[in-house]
């Protein structure tokens, strides 16, 4: 008699699901969790495909499992997913209290235009409040500007803390700045400061 197959796992995925195919009656009996008889032997066409909701499902299984794994990796607090995927620069510094008017002390941190994409601060002493300050135009004293500050609160007591994270949507709007500086509020502690940019 003839079977169709519904399901194909183990060591019967040598048929395809939706195939035609003559058993015995006993390989029918142990394989009944499988196949489906048929009563016919005029076939129609669309027995001979797989399940189009079978399939489509399946998509849908990838595509959601494949967006939990992305998410789940970002939520970790590691490395953007996407500097190494767009080629974009990293800069790493521990920044200094220097006034940033003082011609002696004053320095740019990344020179000239940057479009940055992601910045990842971290404190290596969480009982101690920083403000960390992003400046643009810094190659003068007279141009420099204030762009805004992060503040990092202060716990009262040691202990782990995450990196701060501020991610600017890529690729469309980077933040755009010339020059940029940055600077601590406190000479305490060393925070540190990661940004991705081109």
């Amino acid at each position: 008699m003839k079977y169709k197959v519904i399901r194909a796992f183990g060591y019967f995925t040598n048929f395809k699901i939706g195939e035609i195919r003559e058993f015995t009656d006993a390989e029918a009996m142990r394989l009944s969790h499988l196949l489906e008889p048929v009563y016919s032997d005029s076939v129609n066409s669309t027995d001979r495909k797989p399940n189009k909701m079978y399939k489509k499902g399946e998509k849908k299984m990838k595509k959601i499992i494949a967006l939990l794994l992305v998410f789940g990796l970002m939520a970790m607090g590691e490395i953007p997913l996407f500097a190494a995927e767009r080629g974009l620069d990293v800069y790493s510094v521990s920044p200094s209290t220097y006034p940033i008017t003082d011609p002696v002390t004053i320095g740019v941190d990344i020179a000239n235009t940057a479009f940055i994409h992601h910045i990842i601060i971290s404190n290596t002493d969480i009982t101690i409040a920083q403000d960390i300050t992003f400046y643009s135009s810094g190659a003068s004293t007279t141009t420099v500007t204030s762009e805004f500050a992060v503040h990092l609160a202060s716990t009262g007591a040691a202990g782990f803390s995450e990196p701060v994270q501020i991610p600017f949507p890529i690729p469309a709007s980077p933040w755009e700045v010339a020059n940029l500086m940055i600077r601590k509020s406190s000479l305490v502690s060393d925070p540190t400061v990661t940004i991705f940019y081109r």
